[in-house]
């Protein structure tokens, strides 16, 4: 409060005029679901009209089948402007012609690759002043993360059939060593594909397991 008291009228205004600068965009379809987050705690519902299915909120938005399964068909009825993907696996840059509208891809390894992709949302759906209070707040959290009296080792499950666990490349990684801890897959990937054996032999003391359409059984 005492810093916005502090700002002159002038800048004061110049705040108020960037916020009401209109979207690049008002045609949005996420099939990123990690994306869907940011762009709620936006407030740029009104600008997305479909979502994956395993997306809460956004109840105006057509679900438009899951992240690896995309409805290509409804996606093309609700003719975007703009499609948030985290990679091109799943929906192809030949279906995204086929749809039309620009592509968005939301694939950050580190915290720090968020915190941009947040500010760089932000300025795509009109709500840069609200992405940079974000952006702050959450950096504030990461620089009051406390170090830990050990250094547990930690092991992260993608997909159990097949096995698959996060590798150094995965932003599960830079968490984890930010939090204090060490990651102990260091191959340069995303996502390895391991083996039951080999994940034991290395003995995790935390062993995390995701839970969502790419491990219905973990």
């Amino acid at each position: 409060m005492a810093a916005v008291a502090s700002q002159k009228p002038g800048a004061q205004k110049s705040h108020k005029a960037e916020e009401e600068i209109p979207p690049d965009y008002h045609r949005i379809v996420i099939l990123s679901p990690a994306a869907a987050d940011i762009f709620e705690k936006l407030g740029a519902e009104p600008l997305v009209v479909g979502v994956t299915k395993s997306v809460h909120g956004f109840p105006k938005a057509k679900r438009v089948g899951s992240h690896i399964r995309p409805n290509l068909e409804i996606i093309a009825s609700l003719k975007p402007d703009l499609i948030v993907l985290s990679s091109n696996r799943f929906f192809s840059q030949q279906m995204a012609k086929k749809v039309g509208g620009e592509v968005f891809y939301y694939n950050p390894t580190t915290c720090q690759e968020i915190l941009n992709n947040i500010l760089e949302i932000g300025s795509m759906v009109g709500k840069s002043r609200k992405a940079r209070r974000m952006v702050a707040m959450l950096s504030f959290k990461l620089s009051k993360l406390k170090p830990l009296s050990y250094t547990p080792t930690v092991l992260y499950e993608v997909m159990s059939r097949p096995y698959m666990v996060a590798g150094n490349k995965n932003i599960v990684a830079d968490m984890v060593n930010l939090a204090g801890g060490q990651y102990l897959v260091k191959i340069d990937k995303r996502l390895v594909r391991f083996s039951c054996e080999k994940a034991a032999s290395m003995k995790p003391q935390v062993y995390i397991y995701q839970v969502g359409p790419m491990n219905k059984n973990p």
